[in-house]
């Protein structure tokens, strides 16, 4: 029996995963909140159009799900379960279900979600204005405005906490979510607007991001400086392929706004108090994550030096167990000697199971986001994905924070957009 659902339950779905994305973090105490994903995709699925969708995307993705299983089940006879195990499948399970929601509402006609980020732009617009406020407030003026007493307590490191309303240690959602409605905004102005007002968002664009780089440096946020510019610079050359057809000829074409970027950047460097902010501040940041040493390594430069550490003690193939250890630690427990063991994905993956583990589970996040319709055609915006979900594993806890998920989703559902906008004009 099919039950049917009137054309609202798309909205009423949407926004539900908006609301999930926006505040789950900062209401985390409510358990119901991380409950509601797997309500809505049994809400979805009573759609008779939803459930062949769903069997569709299980279908095409059930021999990475296969292996996955294999490689888990493989791995817990050979270290078994020292308390982490459930704990641990569930807090990849969350992410894996926000992609799978996301993928069956963007693939329905009847559920489909390009309406609702296209009409809820405006309050999409007014909560991250809002969220930067509230950031500002919490860095440069009202010492834990907003900040809840147990999260300060838990996490001595001030910075971590100043992330607006997406709640305890939350600097990697609040990037996605930007990145997602910047990414948005750009959809808006090059793809719906009129000229005049395209200018409009476009200095709206510009100045949101520099005041997002600008509170990205006091708090601490790594993650920001890499994957904003990795997806924009991929969504301005997949919009310039879909529109043009050949990424080579529009290269060409705006050369000269090329050489003016070059220029500014030179103009940046002579100023000497823009040159110490990017030498000391933007540059220093990346260098931490680049350069260490396996002895002597605290804050963003463990990301890579986990890995390291794996590989050079014979881990990279299995691991040391999947429930020998969370995926987080914390800095009174010092796990293996790093103060932030788990700070992103890919070093506790590797650590916990093994690099077949960490590579299966990229190409499932990455099947999944790329069949949200990017490009059926160009295999190559596939091995974009990899390489976004890749960098994001390094940067962030992509795999195990389902908000994370939600926001990197809904970013991937703006190149879609794009691409339905622009050959619809055509």
């Amino acid at each position: 029996m099919t039950i049917k659902i009137s054309k609202n339950s798309r909205m009423i779905s949407g926004a539900a995963i908006l609301f999930v994305g926006m505040f789950s973090g900062y209401l985390g105490s409510l358990a119901l909140l991380r409950y509601s994903l797997p309500v809505l995709i049994f809400w979805c699925c009573l759609s008779l159009s939803i459930r062949n969708n769903l069997k569709k995307i299980l279908k095409s993705s059930c021999f990475l799900v296969l292996l996955f299983s294999i490689i888990t089940i493989i791995n817990v006879i050979m270290f078994g379960d020292n308390g982490f195990l459930g704990s641990n499948l569930r807090a990849i399970l969350y992410g894996f279900i926000a992609l799978l929601l996301i993928q069956l509402l963007s693939s329905s006609e009847l559920y489909n979600i390009f309406s609702v980020l296209e009409k809820g732009l405006t309050l999409i617009n007014f909560f991250g204005v809002f969220n930067l406020i509230v950031t500002t407030i919490q860095i440069f003026f009202i010492h834990g405005f907003l900040i809840r007493s147990e999260w300060m307590e838990s996490n001595p490191f001030y910075e971590d906490l100043c992330c607006g309303l997406f709640g305890n240690n939350s600097t990697h959602e609040m990037t996605y979510f930007f990145c997602f409605w910047m990414l948005l905004n750009i959809y808006e102005a090059f793809c719906v607007s009129k000229p005049r007002r395209k200018w409009k968002l476009c200095v709206f664009i510009v100045s949101m991001t520099i005041w997002m780089w600008a509170l990205s440096a006091y708090n601490d946020n790594v993650a920001f400086l890499g994957i904003y510019a990795m997806l924009v610079v991929i969504y301005i050359m997949y919009y310039t392929n879909i529109k043009y057809g050949v990424f080579v000829e529009i290269l060409a074409k705006y050369t000269k706004y090329i050489v003016m970027i070059c220029m500014g950047a030179v103009i940046l460097l002579s100023i000497p108090v823009s040159q110490d902010y990017i030498i000391n501040v933007f540059f220093d940041k990346i260098g931490r994550i680049t350069q260490f040493k396996i002895s002597d390594v605290n804050g963003s430069n463990e990301r890579l030096a986990i890995v390291a550490y794996a590989l050079q003690n014979g881990y990279g193939m299995t691991g040391i167990g999947l429930g020998t250890h969370g995926w987080l630690g914390s800095v009174e427990e010092n796990y293996l000697g790093f103060a932030h063991f788990g700070l992103n994905s890919i070093s506790s993956f590797i650590m916990l199971g093994g690099i077949p583990f960490y590579s299966i589970w990229v190409l499932i996040y990455s099947w999944l986001l790329w069949k949200l319709n990017l490009d059926e055609r160009g295999k190559i915006w596939f091995v974009a994905i990899i390489l976004i979900v890749i960098v994001s594993s390094i940067y962030t806890v992509i795999f195990t924070s389902y908000v994370s998920a939600i926001w990197l989703a809904l970013s991937i559902v703006v190149f879609a957009m794009t691409k339905v906008a622009i050959k619809g004009n055509m």
